[in-house]
């Protein structure tokens, strides 16, 4: 049955990026609010302790699966891209290469483990954590499959149902009254079903290729090898952090640092949908008309200079607010954390633009580069600024969160005098003025209204910047007409607008 599927599936034509970008940003944001729940229950019912331990957990997986990837998901996106008859078989071939190479990679993770000293409970955490990370990087080699296909449409349906499975399950185990253990044995099953369901839509979404793989074992390897070093960089870069307060500090710190990090992860929700929608677009660009990539690039770093500026002045503002209220004063110290968070998020959403272009513009060793350095530069810090605000606040996520806003800010600096120096412009001077100016009247305006509801001050700030910005006339034809499209489809979705 399911053969006579696969053989009568019809692959549907690429969408145009206003559809996509539509698709992406409507399952980011589903997404983004069963995270948001979860996010809320989890420290309740596990306190920062069990949280910290999970975060553990996971970050020392994220570190062995991009391992494991070896940079196959961006070669593969690139290059079905192009040729789209190679979704099936390169697909078969990157995953076989990610199981071979996770495999390859336990008897380290066991030594990392012993030397760690870490606690019985957490050696637990981590072993069941394998399952789920194995699974986790099949799944990801199939939505790579599917995005280079620009398929977001139903990327965005699996990732609004496994978002759905593992938030109905983890929620009810908590309310049930399972431990952390038992928490991440469902977490690891939820991954095992959600890469049954993207290897269907990929089955059910592309033609059957008789052609074998363009590239397959080490040859494969050694054609994504560029994307693996910035891949690599960056996922040691991210998590870095925690492995080192969980060996200076204490897991509790590692949760408040894991609750802070969390929320930070979901600031970051706008620059991920435009670039999941044009990173394939961007690399068939660069391919066939180089020239219209840099104008492409400059829109993308200027909007996501305004958006950035507002996401992250407002997470500074309600911060203390916004961890006492969901999280409860156990938590108290994570709004610390995420204040820092905000003013990263101004920066992060710019890196992330450069790093998305340069990767599809074939730069990928550059980005590496410069995240390793960043990586060598935050070590130090992190061993510094840790230490110093875990004996100084008792808090050693504070010290963390510090070391980012030093490696992001020059990343941005170093990023744009290689990457994209046509940024320097009188437009973008005008821009980063404008941004000044409607953040501090944003600051002036919500700050007396920090220690009360998060609501209120959030509301005030947003209000104040954007009617700044109306004042000054800073968006552009582009963000216009964004805007009343996003408005018309809006319109169009309820009942009144389609009467």
């Amino acid at each position: 049955m399911r053969h006579l599927e696969v053989e009568h599936s019809v692959e549907p034509p690429p969408r145009s990026l206003g559809k996509n970008l539509v698709a992406v940003l409507t399952s980011q944001v589903a997404t983004w609010v069963l995270s948001a729940l979860m996010l809320i229950v989890m420290p309740r019912y596990l306190g920062p302790v069990a949280l910290g331990e999970l975060r553990i957990s996971t970050s020392l997986w994220a570190v062995v699966s991009v391992v494991a990837g070896f940079g196959t998901a961006s070669y593969m996106t690139i290059e079905i891209a192009k040729r789209r008859t190679q979704a099936r078989p390169l697909g078969r071939a990157v995953v076989s290469v990610r199981i071979w190479l996770f495999l390859a990679t336990l008897p380290l993770v066991a030594a990392f483990v012993a030397l760690a000293g870490y606690a019985h409970r957490l050696i637990v955490i981590v072993a069941i954590g394998a399952t789920g990370a194995l699974f986790a990087s099949i799944f990801a080699a199939y939505r790579a499959a599917l995005v280079a296909c620009e398929q977001m449409g139903v990327t965005g349906r699996i990732d609004v149902a496994a978002e759905v499975l593992t938030v109905v399950t983890v929620v009810f185990a908590l309310i049930v009254g399972f431990g952390v253990v038992t928490i991440a044995c469902v977490m690891a099953a939820a991954l095992v079903v959600t890469a049954g369901l993207f290897r269907r839509g990929v089955l059910r979404t592309t033609l059957p290729s008789a052609e074998p793989a363009m590239v397959r074992g080490l040859s494969l390897m050694k054609a994504s090898s560029p994307f693996f070093f910035a891949d690599a960089m960056m996922t040691v870069y991210l998590q870095i952090d925690t492995l080192v307060i969980s060996l200076i500090a204490t897991s509790k710190e590692v949760g408040w640092y894991a609750t802070a990090d969390s929320i930070f992860g979901s600031l970051l929700f706008v620059p991920a949908v435009l670039l999941t929608a044009m990173f394939p677009r961007v690399a068939r660009l660069h391919h066939e008309k180089p020239d219209d990539v840099a104008p492409l690039l400059l829109q993308a770093f200027s909007t996501m200079l305004l958006i950035g500026v507002w996401i992250g002045l407002g997470t500074v503002v309600v911060s203390k607010s916004f961890t006492e209220t969901l999280f409860g004063p156990e938590f108290r110290q994570s709004g610390a954390v995420l204040a820092i968070f905000g003013v990263v998020a101004i920066l992060g959403h710019q890196t992330i633009v450069l790093a998305s272009f340069a990767v599809a513009s074939g730069r990928a060793k550059f980005i590496g580069t410069m995240l390793l350095v960043s990586t060598v530069a935050s070590i130090p810090l992190d061993l510094v600024l840790v230490r110093w605000t875990h004996n100084r606040y008792g808090n050693g996520a504070i010290g963390a969160g510090l070391a980012y806003i030093v490696t992001e800010g020059i990343q941005i600096v170093v990023g744009i005098a290689v990457i994209a120096p046509s940024i320097l412009c009188r437009p973008m001077a005008r821009r980063v003025g404008r941004c000044l100016i409607a953040g501090a009247a944003m600051l002036a305006a919500s700050w007396p209204f920090r220690s009360g509801s998060f609501l209120i001050a959030g509301l005030i700030a947003s209000v104040v910047y954007f009617a700044a910005h109306a004042i000054l006339r800073t968006a552009d034809e582009f963000e216009r007409d964004a805007l009343r499209k996003a408005v018309s489809a809006v319109r169009r979705k309820l009942p009144i607008g389609r009467s």
